[in-house]
């Protein structure tokens, strides 16, 4: 028995040496581990100016000079990266141009659902990100300019001159560290349900205001106070909203209370005294400096009048009827992008829900909303017999300035969700040194180094299935601006 053991292990052996002669070594479909010093867009690049001013600085800047791509450098302008790494992404065209660059791929005619997104860097230090277009074609966003490269030649043996500068060295620093000072603060605003009601508009909803400050990267304030503390280009005021009760129905009011100041505010909000049995609920969705969204319901004993409904209002008039035409904010061709923004979504709907639904989107039926660490503009869609009955859908556009001033995300999300896996939603400062994380029950404050979430959270606090409506941020001496005049609130309490 012993001896036949022996010989089926020798005959084993024996095959396993012929089959691994039979393999190819140098076979070139074997599978190998991605190699980021590999370049997927090597060659020499030719800049086009077509689309900047004549006295554009950065035309002035970039003037006859190419850029050059290889594994072992990429040249810039005065900028090289050496021994770069090279990141291949697929992303969505729309979704990348609009909420990444703040821009409209159809200025470009581009026509492609999918496009590649090669992000560089040395040593963790991002440089640029390059989109490919096609083979000949990338496009590159510098200082806030979307540059249109175009292929001169697969060749790249030009070698960086002395004089050029290496993006993130030393020479960028124009001023010692000691003697720099970041400082950031941003209000978050918080909105929460009082009650648990299986129909949610129901609620009544709480709001309160969130004020986090830093000094060089660590933390100074967390400051709480009740509903929403809103900056204004005149001051600050708390805009929340008032339930009353009455025997037969429930009125939502909606408050604007100027702070510190009297500049005029129209609170044209009268009790409705003439419809006995109308009940109105008002949820705040989303505030910004002078705008706020909101979803309203009208009910009429037990028949619905209006459910679902959303509508845009200017903070100097807030409860004025009429919503503010999608047409007021958006300068150009606001109709023609709201219709082409409805056809893209109805495409993958199912017949039997649209029948039920309105034929076309009221010009003033939008919102905001968040999705992935950005402001979202969403058209909405009401039932028009079953009240509700609604969709939702993006509505394909930059949201303009006058809605929205700020609204970057510093960090990419697949960095966030590798670092907190179960982030909802993420919030970068201008200064690029802080980041906040929301999860379902957490809020995290996270510093920013070297282009990547820190370690540690510097702070986190419980949210009670709370979701953001606010994020208004401050830096240098607005920072202890808003931190005292925060504190000037009689509302307000120091958390930490």
């Amino acid at each position: 028995m012993r001896k036949s053991k022996i010989l089926l292990i020798f005959m084993i052996f024996i095959c396993s040496l012929t089959i691994t002669a039979c393999v190819n070594l140098d076979n070139k479909n074997n599978i190998v581990a991605p190699n980021n010093n590999s370049c997927p867009i090597e060659g020499t690049w030719k800049i086009d100016f077509s689309n900047l001013d004549k006295d554009s600085k950065l035309r002035l800047r970039l003037k006859n000079k190419d850029v050059i791509i290889n594994s072992k450098y990429i040249i810039l302008g005065n900028e090289v990266c050496k021994s770069p790494d090279f990141k291949v992404k697929t992303v969505k065209t729309e979704e990348y141009f609009l909420y990444k660059l703040k821009s409209n791929p159809n200025k470009l005619n581009l026509d492609k659902k999918e496009i590649e997104v090669i992000s560089t860097s040395s040593d963790n230090n991002p440089f640029y990100d390059f989109i490919k277009i096609d083979e000949k074609k990338l496009l590159v966003y510098v200082d806030n300019q979307l540059l249109v490269l175009t292929k001169k030649s697969n060749s790249s043996s030009i070698e960086p001159k002395h004089n050029t500068i290496e993006k993130n060295s030393q020479q960028d620093i124009v001023m010692p560290k000691r003697y720099t000072l970041l400082r950031t603060g941003v209000l978050i605003g918080l909105k929460s349900s009082k009650e648990d009601y299986v129909d949610e508009y129901k609620n009544e909803k709480k709001y309160r205001t969130i004020f986090i400050s830093s000094r060089n990267k660590n933390l100074k304030n967390v400051i709480e106070t009740e509903n929403l503390f809103v900056p204004r280009k005149d001051g600050f005021c708390e805009i929340g909203v008032n339930r009353i009760n009455n025997s037969s129905n429930i009125q939502d009011a909606i408050f604007v209370n100027p702070l510190y100041n009297n500049y005029p505010i129209k609170n044209n909000f009268r009790l409705e005294q003439d419809i006995k049995n109308k009940s109105i609920y008002r949820d705040i969705l989303f505030v910004s400096n002078d705008y706020i969204s909101i979803e309203y319901n009208d009910i009429n004993k037990d028949k619905l009048i209006d459910l679902y409904k959303v509508k845009m209002l200017p903070i100097d008039n807030i409860n004025a009827m009429a919503g503010v035409n999608i047409g007021d904010i958006i300068d150009k061709d606001s109709e023609k992008i709201l219709a082409s923004s409805l056809e893209s979504c109805i495409r993958s709907k199912d017949k039997d829900i649209l029948n039920k639904l309105e034929r076309s989107c009221r010009k003033d039926s939008f919102f905001l909303t968040r999705r992935n660490g950005h402001w979202i503009l969403k058209g909405r869609l009401n039932g028009i017999d079953d009240k509700e009955e609604y969709i939702d859908f993006n509505i394909n556009t930059e949201i303009p300035e006058k809605i929205l001033n700020y609204d970057d995300l510093n960090l990419s999300w697949n960095s966030i969700k590798s670092k907190v896996p179960n982030a909802l939603d993420a919030y970068t400062s201008p200064n690029k040194d802080l980041a906040i994380i929301t999860t379902e029950k957490e809020l995290y404050v996270y510093t920013i180094e070297d282009g990547k979430l820190s370690n540690k959270a510097i702070y986190e606090m419980e949210l009670n299935k709370e979701t953001v409506v606010m994020a208004e941020w401050a830096t240098a001496d607005y920072a202890k601006k808003w931190t005292d005049s925060i504190l000037k609130n009689k509302n307000a309490h120091i958390i930490k």
